[in-house]
């Protein structure tokens, strides 16, 4: 990773994760800016205002709430008037809680907002080993530290090469920049502070506190393959703006991830801090790790040397009930489906299990629910009782005898009366009917058309003759391929 990932660079587009505001006329124009500062109950957003739209500006801020688009009637911060770029201090928050955020300006004509953005803020564990508190965000059925791994028990020198003896069979702990063996004083510097520790693959097999591992390379694509954007999922995990990554590119770390660029430790030293950030997986077949760059937002995947120093990020072990909520299909007016899968009984038996929904946020089993049976697996439960045109909330959920877990929520919108009217098209070639549809100054046909005068296999074909083929059937008989 560390030796192509610039050659990645190079050769790649940006994958940028940003959208343009387009306000209504007459009313200010407001821009959201990055969630930065997050805690437990705290967060920061800036906004910018700019264009008043006529009118002056009277009052500006960002307003959220744990429900999608909030307004200034949720919880909001002022930040003075006029044009201009301003902070908002979010303050007031709930622990490992989903909100979204807007940034809003008013002027005589009415309210304008900005692009809707989403943070999660975050639950602390405390390390018993040395007492260091990390931050930790969940993320689909995973629990990672948000933060890298700082575990120090000692600190080496960074080699510049002509010394590596034992740094492929033993453990050693590297913080960046930092040329000694004083732990007291490599924990007193800034690297440490801000990228932790970087570990030799020997060290970081058995860096994580207890409860906690080092995460494998399944674990990992577990991770970015829940955040949807398959090898462009670092948009969402690298920490957003340019403290410390030399380029933003996009990224907006929604995930709360926060990956940052502590750079690697090879056999010639430390390199690249600011520029890039490596992860060890616990693959001991492969010595994989993961790493992103700055300008990119791929998550690089690539075998490593055991004597190479890199972060590691801790995820929780799985010896807890824990369930996964799948998508939602079947939706009509009234009802939908949706599938649940227990992964794992915490040790003790699933007594029940199945979906919870609302049209508020987080629903519990207080909620409308199904029951889906007992022990582990997947399932899936049949909504019903719904009403039309309304956005839910849902959750799978199982319960033992320690409590009741919950799966990620998933929304889904149930859909509206119709009041669509079709005509009718008979086709006087071979008298197949059609439905058809008006949309605004048009007249669609609302089916296929089935037009059949002849028909060939798939391995058929030209540029310049017509050829006809229905799927699945490698024949010529048009009687036998309409049916």
């Amino acid at each position: 990773m560390k030796k192509n990932i610039l050659l990645l660079a190079m050769g790649l587009l940006l994958f940028s994760c940003g959208l343009q505001d387009n306000p209504d006329p007459g009313l200010p124009s407001v821009s959201i800016g990055i969630v930065t500062d997050i805690t437990t109950i705290t967060a920061t957003c800036g906004g910018n205002v700019t264009a008043d739209g006529g009118a002056a500006v009277t009052a500006r801020g960002v307003c959220w709430s744990t429900s999608e688009n909030p307004t200034t009637s949720d919880s909001k911060t002022t930040n003075g008037t006029d044009l201009g770029a301003y902070i908002g201090n979010i303050t007031g928050l709930s622990p490992n809680t989903t909100y979204y955020v807007r940034a809003y300006a008013t002027n005589a004509n009415g309210t304008a907002y900005g692009q809707q953005k989403s943070f999660r803020t975050y639950d602390t564990f405390t390390d018993s080993r040395d007492g260091k508190v990390y931050k930790l965000v969940t993320i689909g059925s995973q629990v990672w530290m948000a933060e890298n791994l700082a575990y120090l028990p000692s600190v080496n020198y960074q080699t510049d090469g002509s010394e590596n003896t034992g740094h492929e069979t033993d453990p050693f702990y590297y913080v960046y920049g930092y040329d000694g063996t004083n732990v007291a004083a490599a924990k007193a510097t800034d690297n440490y502070t801000t990228y932790g520790v970087l570990y030799n693959w020997k060290a970081a097999q058995a860096a994580c506190p207890e409860g906690w591992h080092l995460p494998s390379d399944a674990e990992w694509t577990t991770l970015t393959d829940y955040l949807g954007e398959g090898d462009f999922s670092g948009c969402k995990m690298k920490e957003a703006g340019i403290t410390h990554w030399e380029s933003n590119s996009g990224a907006t770390n929604e995930s709360g991830f926060t990956a940052l660029p502590g750079g690697y430790r090879d056999e010639i030293g430390c390199a690249l801090i600011g520029l890039v950030g490596s992860w060890w997986t616990s693959n001991i077949d492969y010595m994989w790790a993961r790493g992103m760059i700055s300008y990119l937002n791929i998550v690089q995947r690539d075998y490593q040397d055991k004597i190479d120093g890199f972060s590691v990020r801790c995820v929780r072990n799985n010896n807890f009930l824990t369930v996964t909520t799948e998508g939602v299909i079947n939706i009509t007016t009234i009802s939908a489906s949706c599938s649940g899968n227990v992964t794992s009984d915490g040790g003790s038996s699933v007594t029940a299990r199945g979906v919870c929904w609302s049209t508020s946020e987080n629903p519990t089993t207080s909620d409308s629910k199904t029951t889906n049976g007992t022990g582990l697996g997947a399932y899936t439960g049949n909504i019903t009782g719904l009403s039309l045109s309304t956005t839910y909330y849902i959750r799978a959920y199982a319960t033992n005898s320690q409590g009741t877990a919950y799966g990620v929520q998933r929304t889904f919108t149930t859909l509206p009366a119709s009041d669509i009217e079709y005509g009718s098209l008979t086709d006087s070639r071979d008298g197949n009917q059609y439905k058809t549809v008006t949309i605004g100054s048009q007249v669609w046909m609302a089916e296929n058309l089935a037009y059949l005068p002849s028909v060939v296999g798939p391995e058929t074909g030209s540029e310049e003759d017509p050829y006809y083929y229905v799927y699945g059937y490698d024949g010529t008989n048009v009687a036998a391929a309409k049916a």
